[in-house]
């Protein structure tokens, strides 16, 4: 009977790993600074910038924080 028990909890834990995550943190707020005085904030795929500052020199899509 323990064994089935364990099985049956280990089977559990194992479709509890196949959830999809990403979905859950979807409306995740993100936010951080790109510039000495400027915030940014990502929000449902709104990206808001706000301050009054230069903002930073990014060469490529790659190096930005969002």
């Amino acid at each position: 009977m323990r064994k089935q028990i364990t099985s049956l909890l280990l089977s559990l834990l194992m479709l509890l790993t196949l959830l999809p995550t990403a979905a859950w943190a979807e409306n995740a707020v993100h936010s951080g600074k790109c510039g000495k005085d400027l915030t940014w904030t990502l929000e449902n795929g709104v990206l808001t910038i706000e301050g009054l500052d230069n903002m930073e020199n990014y060469s490529s899509a790659a190096s930005t924080p969002w």
